[in-house]
């Protein structure tokens, strides 16, 4: 496999990893955390979480660690900027990193708030 291929593959890697940890934190909190936070903030509209809190409530504790989880892998997979194909691949753009680490904070914020109120 070639150097750029590599990073390419890392950085997908994260990036997925990175989603689905952001979708199964999003899952557990539409049970419980979203609705509070919005009605917070007082944003109407949060009904359409009831769908998602009927399938998710049960596996609430088991989709916020293994969000977390996915969430803390993405970070592992692409923290070494000095890999071979991050050099001049798509791992070693400051964008891919800053969004990254936009969605892993996100994403943990999500986590956070689930497991503090269930």
């Amino acid at each position: 496999m070639e150097e750029s291929s590599k990073g390419a593959a890392r950085a997908l890697s994260a990036t997925v990893l990175a989603v689905g940890g952001l979708a199964a934190t999003l899952a557990a909190a539409a049970c419980c955390a979203l609705p509070v936070v919005f009605a917070t903030l007082g944003i109407a509209g949060g009904a359409w979480m009831l769908d998602i809190a009927v399938i998710a409530g049960p596996w609430q504790r088991v989709l916020s660690w293994g969000g977390a989880a996915a969430l803390v892998a993405a970070l592992f997979v692409a923290r070494v900027r000095s890999a071979p194909g991050c050099a001049e691949g798509v791992c070693s753009k400051a964008a891919f990193r800053v969004l990254l680490l936009a969605i892993v904070m996100l994403g943990g914020g999500l986590a956070g708030l689930t497991l503090a109120a269930g």
